[in-house]
């Protein structure tokens, strides 16, 4: 068994799975905290606790169907469709700058979601010589 050469197709499939996954993460780190900081049960403009709770499942449900997905973006898809009704069911009296940054969130998290669910699961192939 001959390992890996340091530019061999795949490690640089791998490299590109684990880039799309950092970025993923990192996109829902930011998306969670933006959610947490402005979830409140009384404060005018936040979010409601009990439209939070959907949302960071929302987010949870994106991010485990397209690390699974092995090419395959239609449970992903489904997923940030759930996110884009439970967004839009938000109560009209969220502050208009925190519906923005939480739009954006979701737009940059469809974009990391759909590069993290087109990779092929990392799959190492042996060749005996």
């Amino acid at each position: 068994m001959l390992p890996l050469s340091p530019r061999s197709p795949a490690r640089e499939r791998c490299s590109g799975a684990a880039a799309a996954m950092r970025a993923l993460l990192a996109g829902l780190l930011g998306l969670a905290a933006a959610l947490l900081i402005s979830c409140s049960s009384s404060g005018k403009g936040l979010i409601p606790a009990s439209a939070a709770g959907p949302l960071e499942s929302d987010f949870e449900a994106v991010q485990q169907t397209a690390e699974t997905a092995n090419g395959d973006c239609t449970t992903t898809e489904a997923a940030l469709s759930k996110t884009a009704e439970d967004f839009a069911a938000l109560p009209v009296s969220i502050d208009a700058g925190l519906r923005y940054n939480l739009r954006q969130g979701i737009a940059n998290l469809r974009v990391r979601a759909h590069e993290m669910c087109t990779q092929p699961s990392a799959q190492s192939t042996l060749t005996n010589t």
